[in-house]
Order: structure tokens, then sequence, then C-alpha cells
């Protein structure tokens, strides 16, 4: 098992893969389980991880500069095969997290596979997340959100499939993005929810176990249910 972090530092047009490998922490690691910094034209490919402690299974968080002197997650895909908590719910504080509180995460891509088990399955903090696609077929079980953006993300497209009981589908907060949601399991109003700051924002629902929130007041927010033919459509 890992006992600490595994860090992948700045870099520049690296292909990382790790197929067929388990990656597991100890019960109560406070630390994050992986932490990805400032990349350029790279692709993180990340096997099955088992992480039951209090912090990030994996944390994107550019900080330091990269070897062209850039400092940002940019133009790079991070891939992961599946995420889990090893049954203890609620504790790690987001299976992914897209750490933006440095530097900018900016016209990536990220294909995520989760069992769930966490606060959160992505989560967004920061100054935002910028013309990035985030794809999610199957968020399982957190506690307070499936996903949530923060109030300065723009032009995303994120294409998610939520399950609850717990916790909310989706907390909406940034602007100018496509929301391509199924949640099933929520309870009344928690599909998703979309927050005051909220605007400009397209959501495509199809199928919404548990119907929505708006508690914008903002009639930019366009929200349609996808049609039988659109929702056989594979992005």
């Amino acid at each position: 098992a890992m006992t600490s972090t595994l860090y992948f530092p700045p870099t520049k047009d690296l292909r990382f893969e790790s197929a067929n490998t388990i990656l597991g922490w100890p019960s109560g690691q406070t630390t994050d389980g992986i932490l990805i910094d400032s990349c350029e034209d790279c692709t993180y490919r990340i096997p099955l991880l088992v992480y039951p402690g209090s912090g990030a299974a994996i944390r994107v968080k550019p900080t330091l500069p990269d070897p062209s002197g850039v400092t940002a997650f940019v133009a790079s895909t991070l891939i992961t095969q599946d995420i889990g908590t090893g049954g203890v719910i609620g504790g790690a504080s987001a299976l992914l997290m897209l750490d933006t509180t440095v530097a900018g995460i900016n016209i990536s891509r990220f294909d995520a596979g989760f069992s769930g088990g966490g606060q959160y399955g992505i989560r967004v903090i920061g100054s935002g997340l910028a013309r990035s696609t985030i794809e999610a077929p199957s968020i399982g079980t957190n506690t307070i959100a499936a996903v949530a953006d923060v109030s300065g993300s723009y032009k995303n497209r994120w294409i998610v499939g939520l399950e609850g009981p717990a916790g909310m589908g989706a907390s909406i907060n940034g602007h100018d993005s496509t929301w391509d949601i199924s949640a099933t399991n929520f309870t009344a109003g928690n599909g998703f929810v979309i927050q005051p700051a909220a605007a400009n924002n397209t959501i495509v629902t199809h199928g919404l176990d548990g119907g929505y929130t708006d508690s914008s007041g903002n009639l930019t927010n366009s929200i349609q249910a996808a049609t039988a033919i659109n929702a056989m459509v594979i992005n």
C-alpha cells in the first residue's frame, strides 16, 4: 500500500500510463493520494484507486512552473479507471479535486470512472476551470454532491451520470457552460441545484430522478429535456 502522496512534478509533453494496477492507501491517510502539478500537453492514465483517507484521492493543482515557465494545467488529459474509498463513506474531501487556488486548469479533458463514497465526486475550487471537458458516466453516492463547480468556471462541458441518494447530484455555479446530466435516486429538488452565481448555462437532462432546484433567479440558464433520439447519442 502507498503511505504518502504520489506526486507528479511540473512537466511537459509527458505520457504516463499505469495499467492493471491497484493503488491503495491506508485508512486514516490525511494527505492527498495523488497530486498532479503543472503540465502542458500531457496525458495521465490512472488505474484503480482505493483511497480511504480524508484528503483528495486525486488533486490536480498547478502550483509550480513547468519547463517552459508556465504555471497551469493546460491542453492535457487525465483518465481514471475507478476511484473508491474502501467503504469509508464521506471521508475523502473529493475523489477528484480540480484545484485552481494557485493557477488555472484550461483546455483540458477529464475522463473519470468512480464508485463514490467521498464528500464530493468531482469538485472544482479556486478561481475556476475553463474551456475543458469533464466526462464521468457514473458517479456514485457522495455525502455533499456528486459534482460541484465554482462561480469562476466558464465554457466547460460536463457529461455526467449522477447517483444518489445522499447529497445532491450537481451543484452548478459557473457560467457559459453545457451540462449533460442524468440523475437517479435523489430526493426532491436534488438531482441538480443551480446556484445563485450560475448564468448562461445550457443544461440537458437525460432522465432526472428527484428533479432540480433553481436558486439563481437567472433566466439566462436554459434547462432542456433530451428527446429519445438525443438520449441515444454517444458523446
